[in-house]
């Protein structure tokens, strides 16, 4: 014993030592300024073991009574050493001098701090008392952010190694971040280590039990032992999903990052060798509990583990068409959301309803597919830990006692609980890896190829001939640069040029331009003849291309779009974008453009948010908007206008070209070089130069400086010069920004949630599916313990046959009925899984989608330009998406967990019925969990899912915009922005993942407790060593169960015809309108007006004939009849037919109208339909097409009511039968537009002369 005494003091006292001379050495690197250093994680760690090498010895001195005098001294230092350990342990950010507000206290928190997440607790009472916003949430770690990890990641992505090859971007992340990858390792590890010292503990505990307990040192020992092996395992999963979520966070941020550099750059339109430690480990101990028969287990893990990997391997297939099909669905109805006023004005909206809801099916029954392999693998999931123990044991050649058994249990346990994890996660896995496939196909796509050269002097310019564009899908592109004279001034120099969006279909053919620096060059042409091509290959734009150009000293270049680019923020951030503001410049440009007297109409004049594209504004606001954008950059000297006056009424459209492109315009001023593509010949007047492009995309005619520019034979028709300025007409918008407001009876349930979301979502599934689910779950969890029971009478009938008597019953009954139980639990499990992902989705979402949409489409226009796209989108990508996957699986999830841990309560309180009298007191606490924690993390949720919108708002702005945004230069500005935003979403993610782990963390400690009290009471005479087996077997998995019932409950809480008259009419009866509430005046005023009958946007969709005929009611020969009759037939054709896509690129803008009119001329033949609603239908369209498609409404609408919103006022006086003069609102005019034109002092009259 003396001697005992003397290894025990010797080499602890050498410890001590070692741990002094290294000690003052860390403790310099903890005072230093690192961050790194200031958590002072290896100082606690020393510290830490410091106490548990002093408290060893001094707990064996005192219970083993070596020594009398040593023991209290041991005692006293075993005090103090805490002390030593809290101090190394505490935060010494306050060294540091920073402002807390711009770092999270995770960055500056101890090892313990972190382990027992005490950093989290003022967000905890905030989420308790408050409603969270992301402004009060924690900043995320520096580590964390998006600009640290876009240096970290930008270039090894970018200089990939493993580019092209098979998980080439897996392998990249997994070098990049290797070593946050293997900081999970260490509390990896020390779980094994702990969870390993389980079956240890039952099999001591049911030694000691069997020898009726006469030592109770050797029992206090146990329950100690206890205390430590279950701190330990929940000390170590808080900290092993700490590091394993923050390389997820790492992880998931990269990606972002990439994926949205990427899309700046294109053209436009780990547990598997640890894992198998971890089995090697529990293998050699099942072995030296039942022998060779562990085999048998071996032979269960290998069946399954291969047909887990073969249902993984088949899940890549079935996930991508899944995957595209989601994509096709978000993509058309985000599409359908940013149009949604074009498809309201033309009663598109049934049919698009109807065909996204037909996408939503489609997508529900290709992803049951892949759904139904999900289940398949849930269930090989089950096998490991349901039939292993029927094998081992059908297979033992030893007879079998309690100790063996459940020690044999608690071995297989810890063999296949990691198994049922693993095997549910391998299709995730392997999902995975498909998704990073396919960035990686994305990632790897060409980028777009710059084309053009810039910044060359005309002395310097030689033969250049890029070399990188053998690829037959790369731009076609052979650049020979000759030399230029000195002395010209040109700014863009074009020969031998061929523009195209298709290989081998060249729109503009044999170009040779030059147009001249600090001048205005129109240009004109009739419909599709490829103006806008131009000014796309100008911006290096097209896909395809041949011959020479040279754009001098102009990389960024001013560009205006036919379809404006906005964004849903202020009229004055549009304007400026990311530049400093100008106030003198910024008041020049709304002068020019005319939103000055806009502005003053504004609730909030130029702080007015206008919605998402601009929905707030009118057409002609709009555009106004994007050209005061590319006046108010200033670091350019060349700007492209593509037909950007045509939707503005005459007053305006003469303003802002007199200030903006005429002789005295700003442009002028500024000696800026123009280009400004337009239908309008009469602005040909102020031209300094002129092209004139032919049907064909030739180039006609091009008139030089100095010449009279008038085009003789002309097809485009004539147009008048604009004089006079009459009042604008325009409505103002809403000032609503697109924000949530959070009402105070609202709050409340923004806290602990909404239970009639649940039962509404319950309400769509069905009584018979849902009856049949609960049944299956009930049968689980009863049939889940039950065996484990079984097996106690199995051990108590071998007990008595080894105190000699009679056994009751064989070996084989038992296991008979055991394994018969066994497959019943697969069973169950199955039908509840099968259940959930068959018709609980098929029903339910399918429905909530058809409600989900029909809501957006029904809604007021007025809630669409206060809500951001990005926003609704989100309802439709994000949110369905978790209502079709994640709330299903939440929901079996709870169901079969709460009906598991009441069989589980019931079995652990079987051995000892006093700890039963603690269940009330547990389940306080619990609920008190639970609800401390889910008033944080359904809020945290929410946070998360409203943080994404304005990312993917970003996404679909930069997609939308990418032309604009290049050409403007503002790329780099864009990429900070979303860093921002990323960020900005990474928040609310990260701290839920956090908030998750604490939960681990608590629940881990509540089983840590529950185990110690369980220990501490079956230590004491007559407990049951077979029911104390069970019981502690049943803990093993508790922890597990009771973290999976809040997880999953808070996932769940988060997740979830008439006949047409033959003839038409409108009657319209005091009607005042406003734009929002908040508008200072009524957009319509006291309006009465009747329409009677009287003889005078392409939507979404997949091929020509859907969105021709989207109601699916026309023939073929139907279709034809109406294309020939608008001339659009030949295109058709060259693209396929009927049944080709129709892409955005498929027609030019003109087109589109003219395609749009031939839908309009198909619904009468098909439906009946007497009314016709144009809104400025021939904008983008020439003269000669112009009066084309007047002939033609016509020629096909004679006997329909016509409404016509329209700017062309001698359209109004030849066509229309009856105009209304509208003013500030008001109809101050009404009648036949050719009586009201002869009187000089009509309103009409004074519009008509302003063109004249």
């Amino acid at each position: 014993m003396q001697a005992q005494n003397i290894t025990i003091s010797v080499g602890c006292q050498e410890f001590e030592w070692i741990m002094s001379t290294i000690g003052p050495c860390l403790n310099d690197d903890s005072l230093g300024p690192a961050v790194r250093g200031c958590r002072g994680h290896f100082d606690f760690t020393v510290a830490f073991e410091n106490v548990v090498f002093v408290m060893v010895p001094a707990i064996a001195f005192f219970f083993l009574g070596l020594d009398p005098m040593y023991a209290p001294m041991l005692t006293a230092i075993t005090g103090l050493k805490p002390v030593m350990v809290y101090l190394e342990s505490r935060q010494k950010s306050k060294w540091l001098g920073w402002d807390m507000k711009q770092h999270s206290p995770e960055e500056t928190s101890g090892i313990y701090n972190l382990g027992v997440f005490f950093w989290l607790n003022t967000l905890f009472m905030k989420g308790y008392r408050v409603i969270l916003t992301l402004e009060s949430l924690y900043p995320l770690d520096k580590a964390l952010r998006a600009e640290i990890i876009h240096d970290h990641v930008a270039k090894s992505i970018e200089n990939n190694p493993w580019k092209g090859q098979r998980y080439g971007l897996a392998r990249l992340l997994l070098w990049t971040f290797a070593l946050q990858l293997l900081l999970p390792v260490i509390p990896r590890a020390t779980l094994l280590a702990a969870s390993l010292c389980q079956p240890f503990l039952i099999h001591a505990l049911l030694h000691y039990l069997e020898n009726d307990g006469s030592d109770k040192n050797h029992g206090y020992g146990l329950i100690g032992a206890t205390a430590l092996t279950y701190g330990a395992i929940a000390l170590s999963t808080a900290l092993y999903w700490y590091y394993q979520e923050r390389f997820a966070s790492m992880v998931c941020g990269s990606l972002v990052l990439a994926v949205y550099q990427k899309t700046t750059e294109l053209r436009t339109p780990t547990e598997g060798d640890s894992g198998a430690l971890t089995l090697m480990n529990r293998i050699v101990l099942l072995q030296r509990e039942l022998g060779p028969a562990f085999a048998a287990s071996l032979a269960v893990v290998a069946v399954s583990t291969l047909t887990a990997f073969g249902i993984g391997r088949l899940l890549g297939p079935r996930q991508k068409p899944w995957m595209e099909a989601i994509e096709t669905r978000v993509g058309v109805t985000a599409t359908a959301i940013a149009q949604m006023k074009l498809l309201k004005m033309s009663g598109m909206t049934e049919p698009i309803r109807s065909y996204v809801q037909r996408l939503q099916v489609r997508e529900i029954a290709i992803g049951g597919r892949w759904r139904m392999l999900l289940a398949a693998a849930a269930t090989v999931s089950q096998v490991p830990m349901t039939v292993s123990p029927v094998i081992t044991f059908a297979a033992a050649t030893k007879t079998l006692n309690t100790t063996s058994i459940f020690v044999s249990i608690s071995y297989l346990t810890l063999l296949a609980s990691p198994l049922m994890i693993l095997f549910q996660k391998i299709p995730q896995f392997l999902g995975a890896f498909t998704c990073l496939g396919r960035i990686q196909i994305f990632l790897e796509r060409d980028p777009r190829f710059e084309y053009r050269q810039f910044d060359m002097t005309p002395g310097s310019i030689t033969s250049v001939t890029p070399s990188c564009l053998s690829p037959p899908d790369a731009i076609n592109m052979s650049i020979e640069m000759k030399s230029l004279e000195k002395g010209d001034l040109p700014h863009v120099i074009i020969e031998d040029g061929n523009f195209g969006w298709y290989e081998n279909a060249a729109v503009l053919r044999q170009v040779n331009i030059t147009i001249p620096r600090s001048h205005l060059t129109i240009v004109v042409g009739p419909v599709a003849s490829g103006k806008s091509t131009l000014c796309k290959a100008i911006l290096g734009e097209v896909l395809f291309a041949t011959g020479s150009m040279v754009v001098l000293r102009s990389r960024n270049i001013g560009y205006c779009d036919q379809q404006p680019f906005l964004t849903n923020t202020s009229i004055r951030h549009n304007i400026i974008g990311n530049g400093n503001f100008d106030d003198k410049r910024y008041t020049s440009v709304l002068n020019a453009t005319m939103l000055d007297q806009d502005l003053t109409n504004f609730p909030l004049g130029d702080n007015t948010v206008i919605g998402s594209s601009g929905i707030a504004l009118s057409g002609g606001q709009r555009q106004r908007v994007a050209i005061a954008r590319a006046l108010y950059v200033a670091n350019t000297d060349l700007l492209i206008f593509d037909d950007v006056l045509s939707g503005l009424d005459a007053r305006t459209t003469d303003h802002v070209f007199r200030h903006v492109f005429g002789r005295d315009g700003l442009l002028r001023r500024r000696g800026a070089t123009v280009i400004l593509c337009t239908h309008n010949l009469g602005h040909l007047q102020v031209a300094d130069h002129a092209i004139r492009i032919g049907k064909h995309g030739d180039v006609l005619e091009e008139k030089p400086l100095g010449l009279d520019i008038v085009f003789p034979d002309s097809d485009l028709g004539t147009a008048p010069a604009l004089t006079e300025e009459l009042r604008s007409t325009e409505l103002a918008p809403t000032n609503s920004s697109p924000t949530v407001a959070i009402t105070a009876e609202g709050s409340e349930a923004r806290k602990l949630g909404d239970r009639s979301v649940f039962r509404y979502y319950i309400r769509t599934i069905g009584v018979v599916p849902l009856a049949a689910f609960v049944f299956a779950c009930a049968c689980n969890g009863f049939l889940n313990n039950f065996p484990r029971i079984w097996l106690t009478f199995w051990a108590d009938d071998a007990a008595q046959s080894a105190k000699g008597s009679v056994q009751i019953h064989s070996q084989a009954y038992y296991i008979g009925i055991y394994g018969m139980l066994q497959v019943l639990v697969i069973i169950s499990f199955t039908a509840a899984v099968v259940l959930v992902l068959g018709p609980f989705i098929r029903l339910s979402g399918s429905i909530l989608h058809q409600r989900a949409l029909e809501t957006v489409i029904n809604v007021p226009l007025q809630l669409l330009t206060t809500s951001d796209t990005g926003t609704i989108t989100n309802y439709f990508s994000q949110d369905i998406t978790i209502i079709d996957n994640e709330l299903p699986m939440a929901l079996a999830n709870v169901v079969l967990d709460i009906l598991g841990v009441i069989g589980m309560g019931v079995l652990i309180a079987s051995s000892s019925p006093w700890l039963g009298l603690t269940y009330p007191a547990m389940i306080v606490v619990l609920c008190l969990i639970q609800r401390f924690y889910l008033r944080t993390s359904w809020q945290m949720r929410l946070l998360d899912l409203e943080a994404k919108s304005p990312l993917y708002t970003h996404f679909l702005d930069n997609s939308k915009g990418i032309t604009t945004i290049r050409a403007l230069g503002w790329i780099e500005d864009n990429i900070r922005h979303n860093h921002q935003l990323l960020n900005q979403s990474q928040r609310p993610m990260y701290l839920l993942a956090m908030v998750q782990c604490w939960l681990y963390l608590t629940l881990n400690m509540v089983v840590a407790v529950t185990a110690t009290s369980l220990v501490g009471l079956i230590t004491q005479p007559r407990s049951s060593s077979s029911l104390s087996g069970a019981s502690l077997v049943t803990l093993m998995t508790l922890t597990q169960s009771l973290s999976d019932i809040v997880q999953f409950y808070a996932a769940l809480e988060t997740s979830i015809s008439a006949r047409w008259p033959s003839k038409g009419g409108i009657e319209i009866r005091g009607v005042w309108a406003m734009y929002g509430r908040s508008a200072k005046e009524y957009a319509l005023r006291g309006i009465d007006v009747s329409i009677q009958p009287d003889p005078t946007f392409l939507p979404v969709g997949s091929t020509i004939r859907e969105n021709l005929d989207p109601l699916g009611l026309a023939t073929a020969e139907q279709c034809h009849e109406v294309l020939q009759a608008t001339d659009l037939w030949d295109i058709v054709g060259s693209q396929g037919g009927l049944g080709s896509a129709l892409s955005e690129s498929s027609l030019s803008q003109g087109q589109k109208q003219i395609f749009s009119l031939a839908r309009a001329m198909l619904k009468p033949k098909t439906t009946g339909s007497s009314v016709l609603l144009l809104d400025e239908f021939t904008s983008s369209v020439d003269a000669d097409t112009e009066r084309a498609m007047l002939a033609m409404v016509e020629r096909e609408f004679a006997g329909c009511t016509i409404i016509m919103v329209a700017h062309r006022l001698h359209i109004v006086s030849e066509f229309c039968n009856r105009v209304l003069v509208l003013d500030r609102g008001q109809i101050v005019e009404a009648g036949d537009p050719r009586k009201l034109g002869a009187i000089g002092e009509s309103w009409f009259a004074n519009l008509l002369a302003a063109v004249r």
